[in-house]
């Protein structure tokens, strides 16, 4: 059994992660996580840092400012004793609850160069009102609909041994009030010429209803691939929801074929396969709610809902291992199923016209 690991936080830097995350909504943000750890081994976080005006954030990265950061680290040594935990980032309303195979590489880049064998990192992630459990970690939610308040879900992940990329079960417990840190900062005047005024800013507003605190299982990664291409070892497979699962047995009336299933490969890098085929199917939709699941390993699915309508557009992808593949599409009203049909194995691979199928349909019911 894996040893499970408190990562502490003081609420003030927890609001600075919260603070943050809300102002870029569309866009990676993330900062340093600063402090010690325990007699247990566990990392107690002082301080947490936003981006620089010079650091690069994207829609699905963020790049930080190394001369900052290097600077910062210096600081915190020589007058604090507090030495680099690690980093905290957003992956915001991209549908992916687990560090990506970028953030992975690294952290094992980091603990081999620097020669530190423990690593923290902690993902700030919009959920639902409706789905504030942690236990729900893997449900998207896009928020076009005004109407809808997003909560920021925020998940620790603890490698007690980075270079190999072994990771701990891990939760976090919040340490009430302002960090000791943060409090001599505020007194402090300018620490050095490479930071700015954003790098140490405080939350501007409490949001403590606006949280919620996620945790992490212990994960072990293959080195097969080279330490800067370490592929994570994949959890049980997640079922859909109750409501777009088939209601018989055998293959329902339109779903794919056999061979389209024994074709699937597992996907690489569900963040990149989002940012590529996902998101461009989506980009402009604020009429209508989608919801990203995984369906294992293989698949993934969306489900397209609206205020005050009956109909769902269940719309399922998978990887061939170069290129995207429908598994299934239909609409769902009740008991009645109105489904997608493929006559050709190309017609398979042609995602948009699957999806905006349904999208067209769904519009006009």
């Amino acid at each position: 059994m894996s040893e499970h690991y408190k990562v502490r936080i003081y609420e003030s830097e927890l609001e600075v992660l919260c603070d943050e995350t809300y102002e870029h909504p569309k866009i990676e943000t993330g900062g340093n996580l600063f402090g010690l750890f325990s007699h247990g081994g566990g990392p107690t976080v002082f301080l947490a840092t936003r981006p620089t005006v010079r650091s690069v954030r994207q829609t699905h990265s963020v790049e930080l400012d190394s001369e900052a950061v290097g600077a910062l680290q210096q600081v915190m040594w020589d007058r604090f004793g507090i030495q680099l935990l690690g980093m905290w980032h957003s992956h915001h309303t991209i549908g992916l609850f687990e560090p990506s195979s970028g953030d992975r590489a690294r952290t094992q880049s980091f603990a081999v160069k620097a020669g530190r064998p423990c690593y923290t990192e902690i993902l700030a992630n919009f959920v639902s009102q409706s789905e504030r459990s942690a236990s729900d970690q893997q449900s998207r939610r896009w928020f076009g609909d005004s109407s809808r308040d997003p909560v920021v879900l925020l998940t620790p992940f603890f490698y007690p041994e980075a270079r190999k990329l072994v990771r701990a079960d891990a939760s976090l417990e919040v340490l009430a009030g302002a960090s000791p840190i943060r409090q001599e900062l505020r007194r402090l005047r300018r620490l050095s010429p490479h930071f700015d005024g954003d790098m140490l800013r405080d939350a501007r507003s409490r949001r403590r209803e606006r949280y919620q605190l996620g945790h992490s299982r212990a994960r072990v990664s293959s080195e097969a691939t080279g330490p800067d291409r370490a592929v994570e070892a994949r959890s049980a497979p997640a079922a859909l929801p109750a409501r777009v699962e088939p209601g018989t047995g055998g293959t329902a009336p339109g779903a794919a074929p056999p061979d389209i299933y024994q074709e699937l490969q597992v996907i690489p890098d569900p963040a990149e396969y989002v940012a590529a085929h996902v998101d461009p199917l989506l980009e402009g939709n604020t009429k209508f709610a989608v919801e990203l699941r995984p369906v294992g390993d293989k698949q993934i699915a969306l489900i397209v809902t609206a205020p005050r309508r009956r109909t769902e557009f269940l719309f399922v992808m998978g990887w061939d291992g170069s290129r995207p593949v429908v598994c299934e599409a239909k609409l769902l009203t009740g008991d009645q199923r109105i489904e997608w049909q493929a006559a050709t194995r190309e017609e398979r691979l042609d995602i948009h016209r699957a999806f905006f199928w349904g999208i067209e349909y769904f519009q006009k019911n």
